[in-house]
């Protein structure tokens, strides 16, 4: 039985949850009815805390609602005793339900998080603070950078958007093709650092990877027939469908996953959606890494799975995405099919660039491995170690070295 601190505990994480899981589209609905970012902000930053106390009995039924209602009277008290409320009368005057007939609020905000004028660093930091609702801290630690300088970053992109009059509106037409591609970049990057969790003491963040997934699947309703955004909502279900096997605390390699967990139903989902975006005869780098993703779900086990066909894959790949990182996964399925030899003249044509590269020290040590050099495999996981910030990761490169000494 929980003591009375757990239940405490336990109940103001699952309240966290509730208002992580709402700010998005609280702020979105905010933002859009407001017109002012900032207004919108400190408003809604007083509704979660309102929350806090309001909460500890009861969560609402609808939570998004109490947090939007609550920031709009918020924002009407602030006006009244500026005597500003006036020339905003009209722009408080929704109600919840009308607020809700603009679904696409979230969309808009990340289309204003995602403009091309911000640097593709700042859209991703504004995203994870706007769209996702995270706390500074957590946004500095999943992007590896000091407090003080994503406070920077933030402000000069809020400042670029209200210098530039943004009006938080979904792009026309005209516009959409140049800015999507901009949008599901940042969708992706966010995804993967809550599946691969670069910071931190755990091995992935689930919440974080299902919100991206509920805003993609949402661009997808909004904007019909764009091959490459169903191509990536493929591509991360694929890869989400693989997280009930894996553990928050202990790293549990795609080798070693008990596979009769993963979900066989948003693998289905996955192949479903691959297929819809392949029926419209253009292909992109999302579709090749779905490929590659579907073709790890359909093996029943690790030393089955069709390594030559990924490596294909890889290859192809490497036509649409040149970047090192592409070339160091090749490499990984070249290992696997116990093609030594062609995997190691990749890895050797990018050695320069990779100094910082975690991932690749550790496919440089397999490769030493399966020439049973243990001496040279050892150094290369030693220099994954230097560049290893998360505590479950560096525990894994530890039990390799020590299994390698020993």
């Amino acid at each position: 039985m929980l003591k009375l601190g757990q239940l405490w505990l336990l109940n103001n994480l699952i309240i966290q949850e509730c208002i992580t899981t709402a700010y998005g589209t609280a702020l979105a609905v905010l933002v859009r009815q407001l017109g002012d970012l900032d207004q919108a902000q400190d408003s809604l930053q007083h509704a979660c805390e309102k929350a806090l106390t309001h909460w500890k009995d009861s969560i609402p039924n609808n939570p998004k609602a109490w947090l939007i209602s609550a920031a709009k009277n918020f924002a009407i008290d602030s006006w009244r005793k500026q005597n500003r409320f006036e020339p905003h009368r009209s722009s408080v005057t929704f109600t919840i339900e009308q607020a809700y007939n603009f679904e696409d609020a979230t969309l808009s905000l990340i289309f204003t998080c995602c403009h091309p004028t911000i640097a593709i660093d700042n859209q991703v930091a504004l995203t994870l603070k706007f769209v996702f609702g995270f706390d500074d801290k957590t946004i500095a630690s999943a992007l590896l950078i000091p407090h003080k300088t994503l406070e920077q970053r933030v402000t000069r992109s809020k400042r670029k958007i209200k210098n530039n009059n943004f009006d938080f509106s979904l792009p026309s037409a005209k516009h959409l093709e140049a800015r999507i591609s901009g949008v599901l970049k940042v969708i992706y990057l966010v995804f993967n650092e809550g599946y691969y969790s670069n910071s931190g003491s755990k091995s992935f963040v689930s919440l974080l990877c299902k919100q991206a997934i509920d805003l993609l699947s949402s661009l997808c309703r909004t904007f019909r027939g764009k091959p490459n955004a169903l191509a990536l909502l493929a591509l991360m279900t694929f890869s989400y469908a693989r997280i009930p096997a894996r553990n928050e605390h202990h790293f549990i390699s795609l080798e070693i996953q008990d596979r009769s967990l993963w979900n066989k139903k948003l693998i289905n989902n996955a192949d479903i959606l691959l297929q819809k975006s392949l029926m419209f005869g253009t292909v992109s780098s999302y579709h090749i890494e779905a490929a590659i993703s579907g073709l790890h779900c359909q093996s029943s086990n690790f030393q089955n799975t069709d390594w030559q066909q990924i490596s294909l894959l890889y290859l192809k790949l490497r036509e649409y995405n040149q970047s090192p990182a592409v070339v160091v996964n090749h490499a990984a399925a070249l290992l696997m099919n116990k093609e030594v030899n062609k995997a190691k003249i990749q890895l050797a044509s990018i050695e320069q660039l990779m100094k910082n590269y975690l991932p690749y020290y550790m496919v440089l040590g397999k490769s030493f491995e399966l020439e049973h050099n243990a001496t040279q495999a050892i150094n290369a996981y030693h220099n994954a170690l230097k560049l290893s910030k998360n505590r479950i990761e560096r525990q894994l490169i530890i039990d390799k070295i020590t299994r390698l000494n020993a």
